[in-house]
């Protein structure tokens, strides 16, 4: 059996509805019936994440060796050396994405790998350096507030330092700094740490321009997740015995379809009537056109003559289970494709040989998509 697929991608934000219809006209008789047409949804769904890019680094060696850089930087510049790999006392041990809940709220090193992290050496003699969006709900001052063990600094990319507080020390008292942001526009920030033994954490607070107090605001965190799932049946029309199919389905935002058509098998019910529609075109009693030999040209030499009789007729009794093997068992035209056939007086079977399956591009809800079907051999009604 030969079959055709069409895919019709429909992304409706706006209408309560989706509707498609079209026709599957048969060029042959008087119509295609019964031909399902299946209707399949996927839909997308975007959801607010807390996502941020970590990065881990063993520092002093992983054994406390300050011949590179001291225990506790007391700057910016020795705190980079911590996150610089061209020392080698300092190694990217683990990189990855977890959530701000835990990278920028975290007293100890087992909250890192509660979240997916990996740190060495036990908590000791370590860096970690958290890349974050921060998107703003207010416009105005925004300030930060960090706290770490031992080493810690916050910076607005492409701004410079909001916080730089280094040296040794634990977490508890904050060091604070200001920033203007505008709402709704994502920012990148960058949060370190960097602990050389004993105790380790690593706060990052804030308060927006409206609050009085300062605490981590999980929906200022992060990007967003887009789910996409699976394609699904959602419903089929079976055409009209005038080939007719139609869709009407409830639409939710990210909703998109596409429709897939397979053509049933043909149920062989060749008449004398074809046979002898056949004998009308060889001895000129009927007009010939290019869809006389889309149709009658049984054995494809652009002739339409006896051989083609016989090919009729041993099929219609069942010595033949198809045509010659250049002639299809049927394809689907364009309405264009069909008009150019039927204007032709020639056999253009080799310009227009048809599609047996068919993928579209994107389509607008109320739209139409109308395919003829040429069944070869067939003067009368094809039936499926």
């Amino acid at each position: 059996m030969r079959w055709i697929t069409i895919f019709f991608l429909f992304t409706n934000t706006l209408l309560s509805q989706f509707t498609y219809s079209g026709y599957i006209y048969n060029s042959n008789g008087s119509g295609a019936v019964n031909v399902p047409v299946k209707l399949y949804k996927r839909t997308t769904s975007t959801s607010a994440n807390q996502n941020t890019s970590v990065r881990i680094f063993k520092t002093h060696n992983s054994n406390g060796s300050t011949n590179q850089y001291a225990q506790y930087p007391s700057t910016r510049t020795e705190m980079d050396r911590c996150f610089n790999t061209a020392y080698s006392n300092t190694v990217l041990y683990w990189s990855g994405t977890i959530s701000g809940a835990y990278s920028l709220n975290f007293n100890q090193y087992t909250t890192l790998t509660t979240g997916g992290a990996s740190v060495p050496n036990g908590g000791d003699y370590y860096s970690t350096e958290v890349t974050f969006t921060f998107t703003p709900k207010e416009t105005g001052t925004y300030t930060f507030g960090l706290t770490s063990d031992d080493g810690g600094d916050l910076w607005l990319v492409n701004s410079g330092s909001v916080i730089e507080w280094y040296g040794g020390k634990g977490t508890g008292q904050y060091l604070y700094g200001s920033v203007n942001l505008t709402k709704g526009v994502a920012y990148s920030f960058i949060a370190r740490m960097q602990e050389y033994g004993g105790g380790d954490g690593l706060y990052v607070i804030w308060k927006r321009p409206s609050q009085s107090s300062y605490s981590y605001q999980s929906d200022e965190i992060g990007g967003t997740t887009t789910t996409t799932s699976a394609w699904t049946l959602d419903a089929t029309s079976n055409t009209t015995s005038a080939g007719y199919y139609s869709f009407s389905r409830p639409v939710v935002a990210g909703n998109e379809w596409y429709i897939q058509m397979d053509l049933p098998a043909l149920v062989q019910l060749l008449t004398t009537a074809d046979g002898l529609s056949v004998v009308n075109n060889i001895l000129g009693k009927s007009s010939i056109n290019g869809l006389t030999y889309h149709v009658f040209d049984l054995n494809n030499d652009s002739k339409i003559n006896v051989a083609d009789e016989y090919y009729l007729l041993g099929r219609k009794s069942g010595r033949f289970t198809n045509w010659k093997s250049t002639v299809p068992y049927a394809r689907f035209h364009t309405t264009a494709e069909y008009n150019a056939i039927k204007a032709a007086t020639s056999n253009v079977r080799a310009t227009y040989p048809g599609l047996s399956s068919v993928t579209t591009s994107t389509l607008t809800s109320g739209g139409t998509l109308n395919y003829y079907l040429i069944a070869p051999g067939f003067a009368g009604q094809v039936t499926y």
